[in-house]
């Protein structure tokens, strides 16, 4: 948890205009699952669900913006989590929060870490309305070069991403998803989370020539 306490500050482009989005705050809760049946350590993600106004079906960690009711980041993670899964807080070993992390176009978001031990995936109940399925990964799936790629923005920065069978986790979860890995196996770091995330200046495109017509006679 020192580790993640310690992100150094997103390097925003400087051409990437603020939104209103950024005003507000929100916790995700990254949730260390021991799987029942392999014992195996997964993350546990959620799909959005399709009737959502905004990212739907794209993945994430549960979690969602502070409500005035949520006496702190860690409370909102499980009360979000337990609303949008129907994992009890109660099944949920709290490790600790890291400082929120800021980024463009979205809240700024406090990760809560947790451990669930003897999980299965059968035991979610999901509320349809916000979230289309839930699933686990290995964390040995994840580490995998295979499945590393990244996104490049056209503002200049890019973003790693993990593709694992049909399943995409980029945005914002692939940035958590990439730094905590990156803090949980800080001893022992695979090749495919030892490369910084860079802002790499925007390609420009050449100007387009001037087009003449020319007119051609019989």
């Amino acid at each position: 948890m020192d580790l993640l306490r310690k992100l150094p500050p997103f390097s925003r482009p400087k051409m990437l205009p603020h939104n209103r989005n950024e005003k507000s705050s929100a916790s995700v809760l990254i949730a260390l699952c021991q799987e029942r049946d392999t014992n195996e350590v997964s993350l546990l993600y959620t799909r959005r669900s399709r009737h959502l106004r905004s990212h739907s079906l794209q993945i994430s960690f549960p979690g969602g913006k502070r409500d005035e009711t949520d006496e702190s980041y860690v409370d909102c993670a499980l009360r979000e989590t337990e609303e949008e899964i129907g994992l009890p807080r109660e099944r949920i070993h709290i490790w600790g929060e890291a400082n929120p992390i800021i980024l463009p176009r979205t809240a700024a978001i406090v990760p809560v870490v947790g451990v669930v031990p003897d999980f299965h995936v059968s035991e979610l109940k999901l509320n349809l309305d916000e979230v289309e399925e839930a699933f686990s990964i290995p964390i040995n799936t994840l580490i995998s070069p295979a499945v590393a790629r990244h996104t490049q923005f056209r503002s200049g920065y890019s973003n790693p991403v993990f593709v694992v069978d049909e399943l995409r986790i980029w945005g914002v979860t692939g940035y958590l998803t990439y730094f905590f890995l990156r803090c949980l196996l800080s001893n022992a770091m695979p090749q495919t989370l030892k490369t910084n995330i860079k802002y790499i200046r925007p390609y420009k495109l050449p100007p387009k020539l001037p087009h003449h017509h020319v007119e051609v006679r019989e």
